[in-house]
């Protein structure tokens, strides 16, 4: 599935309601970034669910859907350094709201100065919606849950 090329693509109210709420998601996880640590900013997004369940076929349509227009708000309209940070925390917090079982983690590049850092998600226990398997490259310093 491709990145929202044109306004278009958000005819649907679904997939607008989507991008506003990923506008909106943006300036709150940035103050929230700015006054917590990230334990505390983590278990503050999780939403509290008596049984996670694993993602089935219909979920990874969505989840595609939610990291594409959260990838085409933060690189392609706000041009955010990080990007992999604020898309991880949205998805994330989307994700685990509905109640699925995801996790998210932080990594360092190994071997390299300066530290350069990335997050992203596993779902189902393995990386998802990465090009290379971010384990080889980076190395996980920090996972929730």
């Amino acid at each position: 599935m491709r990145a929202p090329e044109s306004i278009l693509q958000f005819c649907d109210l679904r997939k607008l309601g989507l991008l506003i709420h990923i506008f909106m998601e943006i300036p709150f996880l940035w103050v929230l970034l700015k006054w917590m640590d990230l334990p505390r900013l983590l278990r503050w997004l999780d939403h509290p669910a008596n049984q996670r369940r694993p993602l089935k076929e219909d979920d990874f349509k969505r989840v595609h859907l939610i990291w594409n227009y959260a990838h085409f708000v933060v690189v392609r309209i706000l041009r955010m350094k990080n990007p992999c940070l604020y898309r991880s925390l949205i998805l994330f917090h989307l994700l685990r709201k509905k109640g699925l079982h995801s996790q998210i983690h932080f990594g360092i590049k190994r071997d390299v100065s300066p530290i350069e850092g990335h997050s992203w998600l596993s779902l189902n226990g393995e990386s998802f919606l990465e090009k290379v398997d971010p384990e080889l490259t980076y190395m996980d310093i920090y996972s929730y849950p």
